[in-house]
């Protein structure tokens, strides 16, 4: 998300260009709810069978980084060693009834 960022409007992971995110989960057997070529957006919490934490961390950085649509976890903690100044998590239960 760039520096400029002071709020995401609703879908906007779906609907701004200039959030680029990676794979996600929700293609995987285990919480694949939609098509590969789809997941590179915020599809909101899908708990396995149970009640389930969810963990955001949300990173501050000294520069930008240049990952591609679809990128994979390990290669954003790569780009981002030895450029992070600040860290916050958000931790929340999701209750699957």
């Amino acid at each position: 998300m760039p520096g400029d960022v002071k709020a995401l409007s609703e879908n906007a992971s779906a609907t701004d260009s200039k959030l680029i995110q990676g794979e996600n989960s929700c293609w995987s057997l285990i919480g694949g709810s939609l098509p590969k070529e789809e997941v590179d957006r915020y599809e909101g919490p899908v708990p396995p069978n149970k009640t389930h934490t969810y963990t955001i961390t949300l990173y501050a950085l000294d520069k930008e980084i240049d990952l591609k649509k679809g990128f994979y976890l390990n290669e954003l903690y790569d780009a981002i060693d030895g450029h992070v100044l600040e860290k916050i998590f958000l931790k929340a239960k999701y209750i699957k009834e």
